[in-house]
């Protein structure tokens, strides 16, 4: 019961990222203890929901491990470790021309069948919930869902984003590296918890360490026509500790 709960979860939300992820597949692995995912690709629409002005063009995972304490979910955090996360992002096409008032209006309908399909989703997962014990617990399962999703920790290494713009008249590339991240509950006053009920606010720290940040134009290199092995080397090796470097 509790491992379609945690497949649910990871399928739902981490599926809007990452391709292929796949249910059943999925419940099968973690029956043998934590989950673990290798040279996974990240969606082309990854970004879609942050309505950013940039398309992903290349997106890569390392490894992804999900450590889940199935004996004690009520209590401990499931953490979700990555390690390698490259992210190549280019500039939606330019509009020259404002919206119509007809492209507007196709927006906002999109914005809406988004917004119904993520409550349907929600609805369609209650409904599995309480099919699992015929409605005994699910109250039980929805709190214990929302207590999974409130904790969850995530630890990235080696994480590497860059936006390169190739075709104006002064190519360049802008990358954002850091070694480390991590994004955890906490209390008020910021030291770290195990949230059990959230009343009003929820606290959540988010720790960078080794930031920097580059600007490549003399030295731009296009790296959206590298072999994908090719770019995935490139991306790793420019991960430094530089608070700031243009050339």
């Amino acid at each position: 019961m509790l491992e379609k709960v945690v497949a649910d979860l990871v399928v739902r939300y981490g599926g809007k990222y990452i391709e292929g992820l796949d249910r059943d597949k999925f419940r099968f692995s973690i029956f043998q203890g934590d989950i673990e995912m290798s040279d996974l690709n990240l969606r082309r629409d990854a970004l879609n929901d942050l309505q950013l002005p940039v398309d992903v063009e290349r997106g890569y995972i390392g490894k992804l491990t999900l450590k889940v304490p199935w004996r004690s979910l009520s209590s401990k955090p499931v953490v979700c470790e990555i390690d390698q996360l490259f992210l190549l992002v280019k500039p939606k096409n330019f509009r020259k021309t404002p919206l119509t008032n007809a492209e507007y209006e196709k927006q906002q309908q999109a914005a809406k069948v988004e917004g119904l399909k993520g409550f349907e989703d929600q609805h369609a997962a209650a409904e599995e919930a309480q099919k699992l014990e015929g409605g005994s617990n699910a109250g039980f399962l929805a709190k214990l869902t929302e207590t999974v999703v409130n904790n969850i920790q995530v630890k990235i290494k080696a994480i590497h984003l860059r936006f390169e713009m190739p075709d104006c008249p002064t190519p360049f590339a802008l990358g954002l590296t850091w070694t480390t991240m991590a994004i955890f509950s906490t209390t008020p006053d910021w030291v770290q918890t195990f949230v059990k009920e959230v009343e009003h606010k929820m606290y959540k720290v988010l720790d960078l360490q080794d930031f920097g940040v580059y600007m490549n134009v003399h030295r731009f290199q296009r790296t959206d026509t590298m072999e994908f092995s090719e770019w995935r080397a490139f991306m790793a090796e420019q991960i430094t500790s530089h608070v700031l470097c243009v050339d």
